[in-house]
């Protein structure tokens, strides 16, 4: 059966011939949402193979380098591909996936968690600045800058306040003084919980355990080489815990929920990856 790469539906009929130099190429159209493809193993608008693709951002989820990848896909469908292609596909659908996931409102209560770690860096520091939500779990934005001031813990509440609507009530942070004045700036009105040791109750054992996770990702990189890569793993990572990754945490044990699921986004998801960036590229070619 002959899936649509748009909507996923499989009420699909053959729709005549497209005609590329002396090639004749199968046409297609959906009676779901009346779009017309000829590649049913693609992405809408793009070349590349979809499975090939979600394969290339599970391994580099995993710590894996383009090169690696690259020698992977080769083993695994024998089809050779250049690591500087392997990192312009996650750069490319990494920012496609971000632009159409962030206009979807997650429902968050109002008490959050934030910290930040160290990311490794070759020659250099960088730090994560995280903030999750208690409730659901959901991770609202992992920022990375490279140091942690009033400066940075600003640009950071910035990005918070375009990324959801919810105003928290009550926010927890260690004792570092970078949150202080952002936190009066941009949530006066927010109590300021600050934890000095993970014993005391409340703390903030979710975002440390995040941290965790994180750190167990990263060290297999063995650092990174570039902000902007980094930055990018962040928010890939970010998309995969949000809305791919199940927490235990969350429904019941045989059906636990996504932070996203618990936060009120019920997006069908069935192909992971190959479902979300063909969900983002239907947003792209319908409001762009």
């Amino acid at each position: 059966m002959v899936e649509c790469i748009y909507c996923e539906s499989l009420d699909v009929i053959k729709w005549g011939f497209n005609y590329v130099k002396d090639e004749k190429i199968q046409k297609y159209k959906c009676l779901t949402c009346k779009r017309y493809f000829s590649f049913p193993d693609r992405f809408p608008k793009h070349h590349e193979s979809a499975e090939i693709v979600s394969y290339s951002i599970d391994l580099y989820l995993k710590g894996l380098s383009y090169h690696v990848i690259a020698r992977q896909i080769l083993e695994q469908f024998g089809l050779p591909i250049d690591h500087v292609t392997i990192y312009y596909w996650i750069q490319r659908y990494t920012d496609l996936m971000k632009k159409y996931l962030d206009t979807l409102n997650p429902d968050l209560s109002v008490v959050w968690q934030m910290d930040e770690t160290m990311i490794d860096f070759k020659g250099r520091d960088a730090w994560c600045w995280d903030c999750i939500d208690t409730k659901t779990r959901f991770m609202i934005d992992m920022y990375l800058s490279p140091s942690v001031d009033h400066y940075q813990g600003s640009k950071f509440f910035e990005r918070i306040k375009k990324s959801v609507k919810t105003i928290p009530e009550v926010i927890t942070t260690d004792s570092h003084k970078a949150y202080l004045t952002p936190l009066k700036q941009h949530f006066p009105n927010a109590i300021h919980l600050k934890i000095k040791h993970i014993s005391i109750r409340p703390n903030n054992s979710f975002i440390e355990r995040f941290h965790g996770t994180i750190k167990n990702r990263t060290k297999t990189m063995r650092g990174f080489n570039e902000y902007k890569s980094c930055q990018n793993w962040l928010t890939l990572f970010q998309i995969y815990y949000n809305f791919l990754r199940p927490h235990m945490a969350l429904g019941d044990k045989k059906h636990p929920k996504t932070p996203a699921q618990d936060a009120g986004i019920n997006i069908h998801l069935p192909k992971r990856w190959v479902s979300l960036i063909k969900l983002a590229s239907f947003f792209a070619t319908k409001y762009n």
